[in-house]
C-alpha cells in the first residue's frame, strides 16, 4: 500500500480516493447530459448529441456548439456569450435569463425555445428559426410557423 493511500486510510479517509482528483466537466457532460455550473470555456462540442443536457449556469462562453442536439436542454443561467451556435437545435431549451451576447446563432432552430429575459444584444440571428419561441420581452415569436409548417 502507498504511503499516501496509508496515511489516509489511517486518518479515515479511504472512501475520499473513490472520487476523481480533477472532474473533467466535458466527459461528465458527454456520460451523464447533466453538468449544471461547469466551466466549458472554449471547448469544441460540435455535432454533438446533448439533448436534455443540464447546463444550468454553465459557462459556456466561446463554445463551439454548431450542428449540435440540444432540444430540451436546460440552459436557465447559462453563459453562451460569443458562442457558435450555427445550426445547432434548441427546440424546446430553456434560455431563460441565459447570456447569448455576440452569440451567432446563424440558422439555429429555437421553435418552441424560452429565451424570457435572456441577453441577446449582437447576436447574429440569420436565418434563425423563431415558431412558438418566447422572446427576452416574453412576448411569443412566430414569424417562421408557416414557412416551417409546409
Amino acid at each position: 500500500m502507498s504511503m499516501v493511500r496509508q496515511s489516509l486510510v489511517t486518518l479515515g479517509l479511504s472512501s475520499w480516493l473513490a472520487l476523481p482528483l480533477s472532474a473533467n466537466p466535458v466527459e461528465q457532460l458527454f456520460s451523464t447530459r447533466a453538468c449544471p455550473e461547469c466551466n466549458l470555456r472554449g471547448q469544441d462540442l460540435s455535432n454533438r448529441a446533448l439533448n436534455g443536457a443540464n447546463l444550468s449556469s454553465a459557462n459556456l462562453r466561446n463554445v463551439d456548439l454548431q450542428n449540435s442536439n440540444l432540444r430540451n436542454a436546460n440552459l436557465i443561467y447559462a453563459n453562451l456569450e460569443e458562442a457558435y451556435l450555427y445550426r445547432t437545435n434548441l427546440q424546446e431549451a430553456n434560455l431563460t435569463n441565459a447570456n447569448l451576447r455576440n452569440a451567432n446563432l446563424t440558422e439555429a432552430d429555437l421553435r418552441g425555445a424560452k429565451l424570457t429575459d435572456a441577453i441577446i444584444l449582437g447576436a447574429l440571428q440569420a436565418g434563425a428559426k423563431f415558431c412558438r419561441t418566447i422572446m427576452p420581452d416574453g412576448k411569443l415569436n412566430n414569424q417562421d410557423c408557416r414557412l416551417l409548417e409546409n
